[in-house]
């Protein structure tokens, strides 16, 4: 399940909108994320991630753990989700793509139609965070459909999906916020490599 969910500004990580799972706050474990201080702690994670993230038309997970991150940053807005590691990469990739298309309509009844350039420009002008903090609710139907990854619904979407994931970029979360490293470069040696690989092939 993807059980956290970011929207922000990829320019300078400003936070727009965000959900969390129920269940995060509902555990009385103290060895797990699902308490304050653990909450918290990846929450500084996610922020660290979100300031590094650069670039247009990016798609890409981050290994954390058990966890696993994904991110879509498309339009000067960074999309991303927490999963557990386990969770099908395609189905979070699909959530992403729901949860971006239902947020570039949220813009166009905010700012104008949708996918205007003045839409997406007038996100450069919020001042404070959380400025669609009613989204959440978006954001949490959105979840619940993703629920369970073997239902017929999850299926579906699976079967549906033209989503080509197996070139995601993936990176550990240690590297990147010790060496601070810019994933947009990341991402473009990852390309790289994708055609080249793509070019060897098709020698005869």
């Amino acid at each position: 399940m993807c059980d956290v969910t970011f929207i922000a500004r990829s320019s300078d990580g400003l936070l727009l909108a965000e959900a969390w799972s129920p269940h995060f706050s509902s555990s009385s474990s103290s060895s797990n994320l699902q308490q304050p201080q653990e909450q918290q702690q990846l929450k500084q994670q996610v922020k660290q991630v979100l300031q590094r993230l650069q670039g247009d038309s990016i798609n890409g997970a981050i290994e954390a753990g058990n966890l696993r991150f994904y991110y879509k940053l498309r339009r000067g807005i960074t999309y991303l989700t927490v999963c557990a590691a386990s969770y099908p990469r395609r189905l979070a990739v699909c959530f992403l793509d729901d949860v971006c298309t239902l947020f570039e309509d949220e813009l166009s009844v905010s700012f104008g139609s949708r996918g205007a350039v003045d839409a997406f420009s007038m996100v450069e002008t919020i001042e404070a965070p959380y400025h669609f903090l009613k989204f959440e609710r978006v954001i949490q139907k959105k979840r619940q459909e993703y629920g369970d990854p073997v239902s017929s619904r999850s299926l579906a979407r699976l079967n549906e999906s033209l989503a080509e994931v197996s070139d995601i970029m993936k990176q550990n979360i240690e590297e990147i916020l010790q060496r601070g490293e810019n994933l947009s470069d990341v991402g473009k040696k990852a390309t790289d490599l994708k055609y080249a690989s793509e070019k060897a092939r098709a020698k005869p």
